[in-house]
């Protein structure tokens, strides 16, 4: 008799979809890309990969994980769903071609469920019941992978010749606009000159804010960069680390904090539709680093990418910039998962930052 393959437990399913995960995103960091930055074109359907029955933005992992399938099949279209998504919109995801990897892609989220207590109180009173998180995947695709005969798709699509990337010539170009308003939204504390850009932690750290030196960012004149956009870029990186203490960030190695300013610079760059480079150029000693630590733990980039967004979230809450996210699942993106920024801490441990 053919024995039945013992079930799985949700901690074996969790640890197989992060290492799946994490293996497709260190192809892609192998290749020189990193699928968190991404080119930007002005066309309002090219923008941050959003759901498109919840017209919600995918968060965190699943940014990557539908960052890592555009670049692999060239998408440029935001909107993503699941088959049945599709269908309700009378339309029909396309049949996979035959020299395609592979088609849809995994997305992941949390789901909350209450569970209630079959014990009562002594008193006689019921337990409040728990919430307790399961990980869910879904299959989505992107519209360039959907058939629409009966044009209901036209205004989701990309005006191709409205769309072409703008070359930024200068820091004032009004390209930069919402770029100012998110710096200066954040009234930190940004002084020029030199040729390093750093932020500068505050002394002692475990008295933020009631610091006594510190907490200031540092970078160089604009006319020191290679071109304008690198120079938000510059400053939103900085920005990243300047969260972490207002974040409450637990004490975390250095390369785990370069991830996460890198990624929340992309993010930021992302929402405020800043051109940006796909060639890693800047950031090759940082790669080793990154593959090191995803190759040992595959949790390694989920708990990356959650801190980014955090990070993305608050910078962009101070000049009221930030927009309701969602991990745009089969759900239409409402879950327990949708945070919104943290609350600034007042104690953190101390964490180096570059």
């Amino acid at each position: 008799m053919k024995k039945t393959a013992p079930r799985k437990t949700g901690q074996q399913v969790r640890s197989e979809i992060q290492t799946e995960m994490t293996e497709r995103i260190v192809a892609a960091l192998k290749l020189g890309k990193a699928p968190w930055r991404k080119p930007w074109a002005t066309d309002p359907n090219a923008g941050r990969w959003t759901n498109i029955h919840s017209k919600k933005m995918y968060r965190g992992i699943n940014v990557l994980l539908l960052e890592c399938t555009a670049m692999d099949m060239g998408f440029n279209h935001r909107w993503w769903g699941t088959y049945k998504q599709w269908a309700d919109l009378g339309c029909q995801v396309k049949k996979r071609p035959e020299d395609a990897k592979y088609w849809g892609t995994r997305i992941v989220f949390w789901e909350f469920k209450e569970i209630k207590s079959k014990d009562d109180d002594e008193d006689g009173e019921k337990k409040t019941p728990k919430k307790v998180p399961f990980l869910r995947t879904y299959v989505v695709f992107n519209l360039e992978q959907v058939d629409d005969p009966d044009g209901k798709l036209a205004k989701y699509r990309i005006d191709e010749k409205a769309s072409a990337l703008i070359d930024p010539k200068a820091v004032d170009d009004p390209i930069f606009d919402m770029a100012k308003e998110v710096i200066a939204g954040t009234k930190a504390d940004i002084r020029h000159g030199g040729d390093r850009a750093f932020y500068r932690l505050p002394t002692p750290y475990e008295d933020w804010p009631k610091h006594t030196e510190g907490d200031w960012i540092n970078v160089p004149e604009p006319a020191m960069f290679v071109s304008p956009a690198d120079y938000y870029y510059t400053n939103f990186h900085e920005l990243g680390h300047w969260s972490e203490v207002r974040l409450g960030q637990k004490d975390e190695k250095y390369a785990f904090n370069e991830l996460v300013a890198e990624m929340a610079s992309c993010f930021l760059a992302q929402a405020c539709a800043i051109p940006q480079s796909q060639v890693m150029d800047n950031h090759e000693r940082y790669l080793a680093h990154w593959l090191q630590a995803m190759g040992g733990d595959p949790s390694f980039i989920f708990k990356a990418s959650s801190a980014a967004t955090k990070a993305t979230d608050l910078i962009l809450s101070y000049s009221g910039h930030q927009e309701a996210v969602g991990n745009g699942g089969d759900n239409g993106g409402d879950n327990e998962d949708d945070e919104q920024p943290a609350k600034p801490k007042g104690k953190s441990r101390k964490a180096k930052a570059a």
